[in-house]
């Protein structure tokens, strides 16, 4: 039986990256929304982000070459070390919180931890 979660290396921004216009939120409560979208890409521009690496739903029905871009844009960070092998063999643990304080979300933050490092031992 294989086991739910296997070391990997990971690739993260470097530190000299701007960490407000690398993270965008692309959950589905801004997908559809062509605003957001747009509202995301003035205050990104050509800066380095995680927006250029994503397909929006809102622009699913465009005929264009987004898929492309965005395959040149991750080949273009990788090749000019705007993202570089952060964690080599290991994990990375995601903690959430949410606006309403729900204590779920610690927990589960507990659970996923103690998971992971239980599997490190």
């Amino acid at each position: 039986m294989r086991p739910c979660f296997q070391k990997s290396n990971f690739l993260l921004p470097n530190s000299t990256i701007n960490m407000h216009a690398w993270s965008v939120i692309a959950c589905d409560q801004y997908t559809s929304q062509q605003d957001y979208w747009q509202n995301v890409q003035e205050v990104i521009q050509d800066k380095p982000s995680t927006y250029h690496m994503i397909y929006p739903e809102v622009y699913l029905q465009e005929k264009d070459d987004r898929i492309s871009k965005i395959q040149q844009t991750m080949e273009n960070y990788v090749h000019n070390n705007i993202l570089e092998e952060k964690v080599k063999d290991g994990f990375i643990l995601i903690e959430r919180s949410t606006f309403s304080g729900n204590p779920w979300v610690c927990w589960e933050s507990l659970i996923w931890r103690l998971m992971i490092l239980n599997r490190a031992m």
